[in-house]
C-alpha cells in the first residue's frame, strides 16, 4: 500500500544530501518522451546506506545533463556532484521518431560517461549483473565513438530485494529511506508492481505507473554494482576512529574490509 511506503519516508529535505554521504547516483527511467529520475545518496561502506534525495519527470537528454553538472549540498555545505548512475537503455522507436530511444541513449552516454546505459533481464537464473561490450549503434554498422559498456541487470532478482527492504522497519540500518516530500501520487509506483501466481513480477497497468519502483530497484542495481569502488571505502583515518572507540580489543583493519564478503 501507499502508507507501507511512506513509512520510509525521513525528514530531511529535498535535495540535502544526508551526513556520511559517500556517492551520488543517477538513476533514469527512459520513456518516449521523458525521463523518470530519482537522485540517490550513498553512505560508505560497510553500511551502504540509500538515501533518496530527490525525484522527478525530466523531458530531454539536456535536463539529464544539467542533473550531472549540478552541485548539491550537506548540512554543512560540503558540495557533491553526482558520480555514476545508470540510464534505462529503452525500446523500439514510435512512428514520429527519427531514431529508437535505445539509439539515443547510447549517443547520449557515449558523450556524458558518468551514465551507464542497462537492460533489464526478467527471470531468476543467471548473472545477477553482467556486461556487454556495445561497439555500433542498434541496426547500424556505425561506430559508437569509443565503445560502450551496457550492464544487462536480472532486474525480478533486483525486485525481491526491494521487496524485502520494504518489509523491514523504517529505523533498520538496512533500511531505504526517503526524503521528507514524498507523497502518495510517487508511492502509488510501489503499488502497481505486483507478483502473480507462479511469482513472477508483472505491472498491472490499471493501478498506474511503476517508474520510481523501477528507479529504486536500479538505484539497489548500482549499490551492488559498486560496492568494492574505493571512494565508497570510508576513509581509513575516520574508520579507525570508529573501530578504537566501539570495539578497543580488535586489530586496526578498516571495517570495510573486515566486512567484506
Amino acid at each position: 500500500t501507499e502508507s507501507a511506503l511512506l513509512r520510509f519516508r525521513s525528514e530531511l529535505p529535498r535535495n540535502l544530501v544526508p551526513p556520511d554521504t559517500a556517492a551520488l547516483w543517477l538513476l533514469a527511467d527512459t520513456q518516449q518522451d521523458s525521463f523518470y529520475y530519482e537522485l540517490w545518496a550513498c553512505s560508505y561502506a560497510p553500511e551502504l546506506h540509500l538515501h533518496m534525495v530527490n525525484h522527478g519527470i525530466l523531458k530531454e537528454f539536456m535536463d539529464l545533463e544539467g542533473m550531472t553538472a549540478a552541485s548539491f549540498a550537506d548540512h554543512e555545505q560540503r558540495q557533491f556532484r553526482i558520480s555514476s548512475g545508470l540510464i534505462d537503455s529503452g525500446g523500439t522507436r514510435r512512428g514520429w521518431q527519427k531514431h529508437s530511444r535505445t539509439m539515443e541513449v547510447y549517443e547520449w552516454c557515449s558523450r556524458n560517461r558518468v551514465m551507464i546505459p542497462h537492460k533489464g533481464m526478467h527471470g531468476r537464473t543467471g548473472d545477477l549483473i553482467s556486461f556487454k561490450t556495445v561497439a555500433t549503434f542498434p541496426g547500424t554498422n556505425k561506430a559508437i565513438p569509443g565503445g560502450l559498456t551496457r550492464a544487462n541487470l536480472r532486474v525480478d532478482l533486483f525486485k525481491d530485494e526491494l521487496e524485502r527492504i520494504l518489509q523491514l522497519d523504517p529505523d533498520s540500518p538496512s533500511a531505504l529511506s526517503f526524503h521528507c516530500e514524498i507523497d502518495e501520487p510517487f508511492a502509488k509506483h510501489f503499488t502497481a508492481e505486483r507478483k502473480d501466481e507462479h511469482g513472477d513480477w508483472q505491472h498491472d497497468k490499471k493501478l498506474g505507473r511503476n517508474d520510481y519502483f523501477d528507479c529504486t530497484v536500479y538505484a539497489l542495481a548500482l549499490r551492488e554494482m559498486l560496492k568494492l569502488r574505493p571512494e565508497m571505502r570510508r576513509p581509513i583515518q575516520q574508520q579507525k576512529i570508529k573501530t578504537e572507540t566501539r570495539q578497543p580489543q580488535s586489530p586496526s583493519l578498516p571495517g570495510w574490509y573486515q566486512n567484506r564478503r
